[in-house]
């Protein structure tokens, strides 16, 4: 029995978010002075997660990607990556991080047989990165950073591109994957953390694409994109750069993902408001069977699209990404 939904799509992939809380207050998705918080008690543990993973990997999982807020605020974190790695049918684990606790992180982290890790670093100008983020820490990221590559980890770099962010920035973080031998990507804003969401502040995919390729040339990757979010290129023979459009160029017809929320909702998209409540299934200790049964007729209410029109102002912003994963 496999996860497919009515358009035939077979669900592969999962984001598992292990807390909403965030010590950055970046611009495009959090308030200065923070938001209201879920209590502590409607956290699923660590157990539970990791029960409600390996159900989902029976139906056809194989990828799983740990996201928040920001997961290393939460203690522990490689207890969590140990309970899923020995998971039947899981294919690859990684983590999302603001890498503010990464440097410390990184040795547990691989001890406990993580080996990708995706960090979010929306500018390599400290002073931009304290503008976007209300944090004056990109230093302590970056040397966040040293430490998963001198650790061994493949590190993805993921800035979120937005109307104001200056040419030379992009230029910048796109030259980072040649001098690396990284890939760095670049993530459209989209609205999906009720603050500050204005088709205004969009800068669409095609755009970056185009400063890029002004400063590098670019040559079409030869992995296949698949379901993939981002499409990739080779960077003047180096690393490799990214392009997420999910508002201006959407991928839906091949997404393959759903989403694990800290307190056990399934979103089926990010974009949409359908979602299958898990947490009471497992507080509730029901049959395997049950919740696969729940499951396989659950992902039907995947919808084709996400339907969101990024330029009709009539548009807000849709559910919140830290209690979802991104």
């Amino acid at each position: 029995m496999q996860l497919v939904d009515s358009f035939g799509r077979a669900i592969r992939s999962l984001r598992v978010s292990v807390t909403d809380r965030c010590n950055f207050r970046c611009t495009y998705c959090m308030p200065p002075e923070g938001i209201e918080l879920l209590p502590r008690a409607h956290f699923l543990t660590y157990a539970e997660m990791a029960h409600l993973v390996r159900i989902l990997c029976s139906l056809g999982i194989e990828k799983v990607r740990l996201t928040g807020g920001e997961p290393l605020l939460r203690k522990d974190l490689s207890e969590l990556i140990r309970l899923l790695l020995p998971l039947p049918g899981l294919k690859d684990l990684s983590l999302t991080t603001n890498g503010f606790h990464l440097e410390e992180a990184a040795p547990e982290l691989w001890a406990a047989g993580l080996r990708r890790i995706n960090v979010s670093l929306d500018s390599l100008d400290a002073d931009r990165f304290h503008q976007v983020t209300r944090v004056d820490a990109f230093g302590r990221v970056w040397r966040g950073v040293e430490a998963a590559l001198a650790q061994g980890f493949r590190v993805k770099l993921n800035a979120v591109a937005l109307k104001d962010t200056p040419e030379k920035d992009l230029v910048a973080f796109a030259g980072l994957a040649k001098e690396r031998g990284l890939e760095t990507r670049f993530i459209e804003f989209m609205p999906l953390c009720g603050h500050g969401w204005a088709p205004e502040k969009v800068l669409p995919i095609a755009e970056v694409r185009a400063a890029v390729a002004r400063a590098f040339e670019l040559k079409a990757d030869e992995i296949p994109r698949g379901s993939s979010v981002a499409e990739t290129y080779r960077v003047d023979g180096g690393g490799r750069v990214g392009f997420i459009g999910s508002l201006t160029e959407p991928f839906c017809e091949h997404c393959d993902r759903v989403r694990l929320g800290v307190d056990g909702r399934l979103q089926l998209c990010l974009f949409r408001e359908e979602m299958l409540e898990l947490r009471p299934f497992v507080k509730d200790k029901a049959p395997d069977q049950e919740i696969v049964d729940y499951l396989v007729n659950g992902v039907k209410l995947k919808r084709a699209g996400h339907g969101f029109q990024w330029d009709d102002p009539r548009n807000v912003s849709r559910p919140n990404i830290r209690t979802i994963g991104g």
